[in-house]
């Protein structure tokens, strides 16, 4: 249930919430400019690391160091994923 000030967005609800909807934080045309210069499939070391030195913002800094340990084999999977953590 969607309450006034709510907005749609990709994320997603989590234990803790009360089921309540949260919308992802971090801007995805921002996100996909810190991955800039990332070559794919990259480590989340490598994706935290090519942020960083873009000069990411805090947000996306967080949500990428909130990862998973894996592979991505695109800028839409690591997306798709910091969708997945808001």
């Amino acid at each position: 249930m969607l309450h006034r000030g709510d907005s749609f967005g990709t994320g997603h609800a989590h234990a803790g919430t009360g089921g309540m909807y949260r919308p992802m934080k971090v801007n995805p045309i921002e996100m996909q400019k810190s991955l800039g210069g990332v070559n794919y499939p990259a480590s989340k070391k490598d994706i935290v690391e090519t942020a960083k030195k873009s000069g990411a913002d805090p947000e996306i800094k967080k949500a990428l160091d909130a990862l998973p340990e894996k592979e991505y084999d695109s800028p839409a999977a690591v997306s798709r994923e910091v969708g997945k953590e808001s």
